[in-house]
């Protein structure tokens, strides 16, 4: 990603999470099938760190937001946001299975079953037609893990 985006004060990530869209919408990459490379963005990012964690967590959003439609950041085909810079233990949100194909933008657009910051990162990711890689804190249904 441009150097004016990463300077951006915004702090080094990781990549555990593609949210948004399915491989078999995704754009290609390239405009031959000849081509082997893409365009990866590396955000450094700096959260919010304040005591209301929904204060951070929409914080938070809004400058993953903007970077995503940055128009530094056109042309990138991958986004990669740091890790533990989203939301926290108390924001944790439920996240599809990447066996179940969901996208929360066009599965859950009134955001009923995923949070909404991550309906909107998913519909962020689909606008621009790049992956967006985010970190996350993710709760599960006891019931859906038998040995738990």
């Amino acid at each position: 990603m441009p150097e004016n985006v990463t300077s951006a004060s915004r702090a080094l990530l990781l990549l555990l999470l593609a949210v948004g869209v399915r491989l078999s919408q995704q754009a290609s990459i390239g405009e031959s099938a000849s081509e082997s490379f893409y365009t990866a963005g590396v955000v450094e990012f700096r959260h919010a760190n304040g005591h209301d964690a929904h204060a951070n967590l929409a914080d938070n959003l809004a400058g993953y937001l903007e970077l995503i439609h940055s128009p530094n950041a056109s042309g990138v085909d991958i986004i990669v946001f740091p890790e533990m810079t989203l939301n926290g233990l108390s924001t944790a949100s439920f996240v599809p299975s990447s066996d179940a194909k969901v996208t929360p933008c066009l599965d859950d657009p009134s955001a009923s079953h995923y949070e909404p910051f991550l309906v909107e990162i998913s519909c962020a990711a689909r606008s621009v037609s790049s992956y967006i890689v985010i970190n996350i804190n993710e709760k599960q249904l006891c019931s859906d893990t038998p040995e738990d």
